[in-house]
């Protein structure tokens, strides 16, 4: 196979010369340093931690960078794809999420999950005009968030605007943007009319007034009418069913917007166990200085 880089032939590291003081002002030796192209990312991202491994940026002139890299460096995609993730409003931590991650972590070895990694990937790999909206609920702990945001990510990664937010950021940015002539309410609206793939996490547990399921309603009307994607996650109670589930929808969203819902979206049961990992708690000591034991 043809390697990609022609200056590392994708070993991902480079010698270059180095001043060695050990040998006087004129000496040199020669060192390894990563690459700019994505093997030198994958080999240097291990040597990170605690020290930051040198890269041919820091040692070669920019434009010495710019002849040899000149459709720019792998480091600068890699720094370009960090800053849109931001912008996108996603979580510090789930930021990594992709379908594989949750593969790992979420499905592994469990067959009734398996089918949803399968339709996760149908949806991203679908034309984006033809992906639609997805409702995924059941009880807390059970991978909704996680399987919304790898949906979400996986469409970013081929190229597709993408933003997060929770019921109660956005009914908050919704009540906020009334208190002007209505700049902050149209400002809203195209925020989140725009994005091809919006995830709208954590609802169920929302209070809606009219005024807000109406603006809701709009909103996810608008989107459906421009071919851009809806991936909503609702808490239920374990046991109910598909027709309770969407009952409890209605009193949340309101009848309109949960009718339309039922329509036209597809709807993923994510029912079982928490799959959240208990957190470890901290011993203290008591006070005074000793340990009970």
């Amino acid at each position: 196979m043809t390697p990609q880089c022609p200056i590392c032939d994708d070993q991902g590291w480079v010698m270059v010369e180095r001043p060695a003081l050990i040998y006087g002002p004129e000496g040199t030796v020669l060192k390894a340093v990563a690459c700019c192209c994505i093997e030198g990312i994958k080999r240097a991202a291990p040597l990170r931690n605690g020290k930051r491994c040198l890269t041919l940026v820091d040692v070669w002139t920019p434009e010495q960078v710019l002849a040899a890299f000149p459709g720019g460096t792998a480091q600068a995609a890699e720094q370009a794809i960090r800053d849109r993730l931001v912008a996108t409003g996603l979580p510090m931590v789930c930021r990594g999420w992709t379908i594989a991650s949750y593969k790992e972590h979420v499905i592994g070895a469990d067959k009734e999950l398996a089918r949803y990694g399968h339709w996760a990937d149908n949806w991203v790999k679908g034309p984006a005009e033809d992906r639609g909206d997805v409702v995924l609920y059941g009880s807390k702990g059970t991978g909704k968030t996680g399987l919304a945001v790898a949906m979400a990510r996986g469409a970013f990664d081929a190229g597709a605007s993408m933003k997060f937010t929770t019921a109660r950021v956005l009914m908050q940015e919704f009540r906020e943007s009334m208190r002007d002539d209505g700049a902050g309410e149209r400002a809203v609206d195209a925020a989140y009319l725009e994005p091809q793939v919006l995830v709208l996490d954590e609802f169920g547990g929302a209070t809606l007034t009219d005024y807000l399921r109406d603006t809701l309603t709009a909103l996810v009307d608008s989107r459906q009418k421009a071919k851009r994607s809806t991936l909503i996650t609702l808490n239920v109670e374990d046991g109910l069913g598909a027709t309770e589930v969407q009952a409890q929808m209605r009193e949340v969203l309101g009848v309109r917007l949960a009718d339309r819902l039922v329509d036209t979206a597809l709807w993923w049961s994510l029912i079982g166990k928490s799959k959240r990992k208990p957190r470890r708690r901290s011993v203290l000591p008591y006070e005074g200085g000793s340990d009970a034991r």
